[in-house]
């Protein structure tokens, strides 16, 4: 049975696109080992089945300065010898590389969910040397990452449009693997009112929602989202988000233009997005930025959220967005250099809610995880089974 160790940098209760793949590695006949961040109240080792958990990281990984860290991470690591080395993300990569050091006759596969080398610099507080620092770390955090995912003999990311620009990046010698960020089958049987009875919300007012990881400004076009919608008669905005200090200056924001409409509320648990996403009426999915390949070229698992949940969404017009909301029919892509885009966006929207409905229904039967999954699975089949098909001598 073959060991495999995926390497992942937060934990797997808040990460269901690494739950997910968690889930679908089970069925294969692997011994797999998650190694993730620590976590309260959760044990540092577990057992469930064919899944061995290993909590052993601290947000000490982040730190720019963390080589010596790694490098002790790697050594606990290395202890099991494994057939493949699954890295979530540019943290895990490095840590990846420096264990194939050490395993060489081991498969390297990085798993890039974004553009790293692409994305903004979002820096926590104001200030010129706050600014530089930051911006010279990147730059080097975006030198490792390149010549680590070079060692890489598998790419897995997001979206075709990223999956061509890391192949060349990278100067990959193998396909790359596309797995979009689409949550697992859910029906729909009854609307929740979680939302409106938490925030005493009108009953005749629509619900408009954004969930994220976290609400950057001056980036998302998110201030320009909230000004217009909140201006569309009998409509309240939800925010669900990190409660981190990009949110609070959002909510300070809000505040400041007494806006009573607006209401924020943390992230809340994976079992429950579906649900609690279905007392909405529309899903806004905005990252509107030319000038960031990374956000330019996103795929968001928010997007997929919307359509499980079985509500419309308003979207800005960038590449990946328009093959889904399009094509599909789910939803309005607005261009938001034309002011009043959103509001007229949302307007079509709740002008004919049921003209979406059905082909929401529709494209949640080929837009889940159970269909996606297939590509995963493809993949390690192969490393399994045809190892010659992808070993080269640049790598031993």
């Amino acid at each position: 049975m073959k060991r495999v160790a995926l390497l992942l940098d937060n934990t797997l209760t808040i990460d269901r696109r690494a739950l997910l793949e968690v889930e679908s590695l089970c069925s294969l006949d692997i011994e797999l080992h998650l190694f993730c961040m620590q976590e309260k109240d959760f044990p540092e080792t577990e057992t469930r089945n064919n899944l061995f958990i290993h909590r052993i990281f601290t947000s000490e990984i982040y730190q720019f300065k963390n080589s010596n860290l790694l490098r002790s991470y790697s050594e606990e690591i290395s202890k099991t010898k494994f057939a493949i080395l699954h890295c979530h993300d540019r943290v895990m990569l490095r840590l990846g590389t420096i264990i194939k050091k050490q395993q060489p006759h081991a498969s390297l596969i990085y798993e890039s969910r974004e553009l790293f080398h692409q994305w903004p610099l979002h820096v926590s507080s104001p200030g010129f040397v706050l600014w530089l620092k930051s911006w010279i770390a990147r730059k080097l955090e975006v030198r490792k990452e390149k010549a680590d995912g070079r060692k890489a003999d598998f790419l897995i990311t997001v979206n075709q449009s990223i999956a061509d620009i890391l192949t060349k990046y990278f100067q990959l010698k193998t396909q790359a693997v596309v797995t979009r960020n689409i949550p697992r089958y859910e029906a729909v049987i009854k609307r929740s009112n979680y939302l409106r009875n938490k925030f005493s919300i009108d009953a005749t007012n629509k619900i408009v929602v954004y969930i994220g990881g976290h609400l950057y400004r001056n980036s998302l076009r998110m201030e320009q989202a909230i000004e217009e919608i909140v201006t569309v008669p009998s409509t309240s905005v939800v925010i669900i988000t990190s409660d981190d200090s990009h949110s609070q200056w959002f909510k300070q924001w809000v505040e400041e233009n007494s806006w009573s409409n607006v209401f924020f509320h943390p992230l809340i648990p994976i079992n429950q997005i579906t649900s609690v996403l279905s007392s909405c009426n529309v899903g806004i999915v905005s990252a509107w930025n030319k000038n960031d390949l990374s956000y330019w070229l996103a795929l968001d698992n928010k997007l997929f959220s919307y359509i499980m949940a079985e509500i419309p969404i308003l979207a800005t017009s960038q590449p990946e967005y328009r093959k889904i909301v399009e094509e599909n029919n789910v939803g309005v892509c607005v261009n938001p250099e034309i002011p009043g885009a959103f509001a007229k966006g949302l307007k079509q929207i709740l002008a004919q809610p049921e003209n979406f409905h059905l082909e929401l229904v529709s494209a949640k039967q080929k837009l889940n995880w159970e269909q996606e999954q297939k590509n995963l699975l493809k993949l390690y089949n192969l490393i399994i089974t045809n190892p010659s098909l992808w070993r080269y001598d640049s790598h031993n």
